[in-house]
């Protein structure tokens, strides 16, 4: 067995790490981007509320999908809105 695709559940994941270790391991695309959408947004969430208490505008919210999607993909408003998300960071 050269290639094994599976989710991301704990058990799959020791059966083939015990059954074919010596195979490929590929996890599906739809569960490794969930993990990564759900693990941005709960950062984002983290940092609007610090900046809520540090006393900035608001200006996360509503600023999920400007970060998740393609540059190239994004509306006007949403690229409006990435432009003042970066000004935090320089």
């Amino acid at each position: 067995m050269k290639f094994v695709c599976t989710d991301m559940w704990k058990q799959y994941m020791n059966v083939i790490a015990e059954q074919a270790s010596g195979a490929v391991h590929i996890l599906d695309r739809y569960h490794v981007m969930k993990k990564f959408g759900d693990k941005i947004n709960q950062v984002r969430a983290e940092e609007a509320r610090q900046m809520k208490q540090d006393g900035y505008e608001p200006v996360l919210k509503n600023s999920r999908w400007c970060l998740l999607k393609r540059r190239e993909n994004l509306t006007t408003k949403q690229t409006v809105k990435l432009s003042e998300l970066l000004q935090y960071t320089q």
